[in-house]
């Protein structure tokens, strides 16, 4: 079925009249008796009884209407609903983020963009940057926050800040006191990281020049 053909018949059925359909339309009375005609025509059915002044739906004409004013309202809020996505008026936005960036940086951004688009429904899943990375990939994130190296051929990364990544010690460690410290003097140290699949973990220490 022809929905140019079926837009027509719609505003004509509305109208009441084949002027009226085309001045819906803004185009030539004309040019809507003709598309009118083809479409009855490759119905095989007369969709109006062509009256003195105006035109009157047939049984099928009636039938088809019901059809056609669902369809287009259909279309009309499907464009709606985009409009308003692409405003930001409603939709859900679901964020991965690493456990530093979810817990310290993330909250008060969050808490801002939900004052200004209440209609937005967020989730925010914190893991690490291993799992942020592929659940991105398998589409069940639309955005991720994480820190570390990344490197997939399949996403896209942006830098939006840098961290400092310090040593923490007791008062009383014996390093403590040595300044500067050279990395050569944590080989022997036992040192408590992330986990596999950390972003920190995975960062890589660069001896100062």
């Amino acid at each position: 079925m022809n929905l140019n053909h079926l837009a027509i018949f719609q505003a004509v059925a509305l109208s009441g009249s084949i002027s009226g359909g085309a001045q819906r339309l803004h185009v030539s009375q004309s040019a809507v008796s003709k598309q009118l005609g083809e479409f009855e025509s490759a119905l095989g059915l007369l969709l109006f009884d062509r009256l003195p002044r105006g035109v009157r739906p047939t049984e099928a004409g009636r039938l088809l209407l019901g059809y056609a004013n669902r369809l287009f309202a259909i279309e009309a809020e499907a464009e709606r609903a985009l409009g308003d996505l692409k405003q930001l008026a409603r939709g859900r936005i679901a964020i991965g983020a690493s456990r530093t960036i979810g817990a310290y940086l993330l909250p008060r951004v969050l808490a801002e963009f939900r004052r200004r688009h209440p209609e937005v429904e967020l989730s925010l899943q914190v893991e690490n940057t291993q799992a942020i990375e592929s659940k991105l990939i398998a589409g069940e994130i639309d955005i991720g926050f994480a820190e570390g190296t990344v490197n997939s051929e399949h996403l896209e990364y942006t830098v939006f800040a840098q961290d400092d990544l310090v040593l923490i010690a007791a008062p009383t460690h014996p390093l403590v006191a040595r300044a500067p410290l050279p990395l050569s003097a944590l080989t022997e140290q036992t040192l408590l990281m992330h986990e596999q699949g950390s972003g920190t973990r995975a960062v890589r220490f660069t001896a100062p020049r």
